[in-house]
């Protein structure tokens, strides 16, 4: 297949006179484009302002023919919780009709500038740092069964804490076989990329040409047409004979990721993590780095959803209906315990209407998340006179109306489902909002621990999981790692159905199932009985997982619940320990988000 069909993703900026001449797209309510960041194969970047969370984030509008790919690219990134994977904020339609997803800002410099950086040691230890978080990633997303396809230069930048994000996965997916329409990013696809391949061995070929530019300032093939026809010709020039002040593992190991060959690649990202260990590892280091293949960070269970088929078609049919402008109901009471997966549920029929309304199928639909001050900001709700009311039943009831009042304004335009957060002001607000009669253009949609008693709430209940829910989620949350079967059981036993202690003790099961199958220590080393040890207490099981965490990592939950952004100076640790805590704490389910951290629920606060 000629090269000329790939799909080039942007290698340079228009001049900024002409960016600034150019229009800006209108989006939607919920985010307004600021400026251009580049053009790719499938749509254009922007920086844009998220008016719901008051901050900064970055929107790819897809050209129109393209659409479809935003579903699939949403799906993929929304399922993902690693330090080194851009996360994503929502799905939805500009004013023009394209779809558009929006994700968070990595506001760190380009890869490339570690080829500039002139203190050699400090240029060797970026490097590798790099290098170690971008293959934890692949190997992360390629436990997950999904293949980025398009690791290059420009789709990785540095966070804040120097961290390596991939970016852009409009090309991921899970691998396939030639379909003979070419994908990628000329100079950096592997050879059977030519052929419309994808597979793990080609995110490698990428990585490896990625680092080698990282280093030496330079593509291994060179860019454009051209690189295509010497990656097929030639091999790559080693590092050392560019750029010297690697080790010799270096040069071996970038020298057989970039093998044409599929078969003389490394076998996994795993293997190259580990390998990427030992080229790195000081001379007394490298026993250690030998001891086993590590484990990619990232949560093992985000993502992962089961059961809860008759409360999510009841949650749909409220919402299908609210889609029309015609709801039934003005609130819609998620009801459990904390813990039982009332907030999942909620997000995952949010996604699912999302991806509907952005492939069309369903009629416009403004989905809207946060607090009632996030709301209020959003729908410019402004009640009259609150501060001055001396009685707080009175102020409460008067910034309520106003709310109402702005919700049903901002409705005018395309129905909304709003998402609150559970808390005390959400159950006093939800409970005032369902006391009228419905509208049809609005449903308030939030975690309730009882049924609401109120003439316009429609309550879903949830069931506690079944055995089998309990063996799925422990089996998926494993990527792929064999799990004994008796610890198995014993989550499914001490769970009781209860979907946060299944959800805490699987996650219990799979590190330790991982930890002992690669540091040798086998089946043997498990204890079923010490995994669910804390018994059917939630509360329990998060004190005990909280306790294990290493101290740095404890430190770092605590700060960032306490702090927010903020908790790095609270915690009193060096950037290093600082990002290897935070890694650690979300790991092991402490921690949740993407470049700004926050605790995953009530019950963990």
């Amino acid at each position: 297949m000629p090269a000329a069909n790939f799909v080039v993703n942007a290698v340079g900026a228009r001049t900024a006179a002409a960016a600034g001449r150019e229009r800006l797209p209108p989006l939607d309510d919920r985010f307004e484009a600021r400026a251009r960041l580049g053009r790719g194969g499938s749509g254009t970047t922007y920086t844009a302002r998220d008016r719901l969370r008051g901050d900064d984030c970055v929107v790819k509008v897809f050209e129109a023919e393209t659409g479809p790919a935003a579903a699939d690219e949403f799906r993929h990134l929304v399922t993902l919780a690693h330090p080194s994977i851009v996360r994503v904020r929502d799905v939805g339609r500009a004013a023009d009709g394209r779809v558009f997803i929006a994700s968070e800002l990595v506001a760190g410099g380009a890869l490339e500038s570690l080829a500039g950086l002139l203190d050699d040691e400090e240029r060797r230890r970026a490097f590798e740092r790099a290098a170690s978080e971008l293959a934890d990633a692949l190997a992360y997303l390629h436990a997950r069964g999904l293949v980025h396809g398009d690791v290059c230069p420009a789709n990785v930048r540095f966070d804040g804490d120097g961290r390596a994000v991939l970016l852009d996965f409009g090309l991921a997916g899970p691998p396939r076989q030639g379909t003979g329409a070419a994908r990628g990013t000329l100079g950096y696809a592997p050879p059977e990329a030519l052929v419309g391949t994808r597979g793990a061995a080609g995110d490698l070929f990428g990585l490896a040409a990625t680092l080698f530019e990282a280093w030496t300032g330079a593509a291994p093939f060179g860019r454009g047409l051209a690189a295509v026809q010497r990656m097929l010709t030639t091999h790559a020039p080693s590092l050392a004979s560019v750029r010297s002040g690697l080790t010799p593992a270096w040069d071996a190991l970038v020298a057989s990721m970039l093998a044409p060959e599929v078969a003389a690649r490394p076998a996994s990202a795993r293997q190259v993590l580990a390998a990427i260990a030992r080229a790195s590892a000081d001379a007394g280091e490298r026993a250690e780095a030998d001891l086993g293949v590590p484990y990619p960070a990232g949560d093992p269970l985000e993502g992962v959803f089961v059961g809860r088929g008759p409360e999510r078609e009841a949650v749909l049919a409220v919402l299908e209906r609210l889609a029309e402008g015609a709801a039934p109901r003005a609130a819609l009471a998620v009801v459990g315990a904390p813990g039982s997966g009332r907030r999942t549920l909620i997000e995952v029929v949010a996604r699912e209407l999302a991806l509907s309304v952005a492939a069309g199928i369903s009629p416009p639909l403004a989905v809207v998340r946060g607090g009632l001050e996030a709301l209020e900001a959003l729908v410019g709700a402004a009640p009259v006179a609150v501060d001055a009311e001396p009685d707080a039943g009175r102020r409460e009831q008067l910034r309520f109306a106003a709310l109402a009042d702005g919700l049903e304004r901002f409705a005018v335009a395309r129905p909304v489902c709003a998402l609150l957060p559970a808390g005390p002001s959400t159950d006093a607000f939800v409970a005032f909002w369902a006391g009228g009669a419905p509208s049809g253009r609005v449903v308030v949609v939030a975690p309730a621990r009882e049924r609401l008693e109120r003439p316009f709430v429609e309550n879903v209940t949830l069931a506690p999981l079944s055995k089998e829910n309990v063996r799925e989620l422990v089996t998926r949350g494993a990527l792929g790692q064999e799990v004994p079967m008796t610890a198995l059981e014993a989550v499914v036993e001490a769970a009781h159905g209860h979907a946060g202690l299944a959800t805490a003790l699987a996650r219990r099961v799979v590190l330790a199932s991982r930890d002992a199958a690669f540091a040798g220590v086998g089946r043997a080393g498990l204890s079923p009985s010490a995994l669910a040890r804390a018994g059917d207490d939630l509360a329990g099981v998060l004190s005990s997982t909280f306790a294990a965490l290493p101290e740095d990592a404890r430190r770092a939950t605590l700060a960032v619940a306490l702090a927010g952004p903020d908790g790095r100076a609270l915690a009193d640790l060096d950037e290093a320990t600082w990002t290897a805590a935070l890694a650690t704490a979300r790991r092991e389910g402490w921690l949740s988000g993407g470049a700004v951290a926050s605790l995953p629920s009530e019950a963990h606060a």
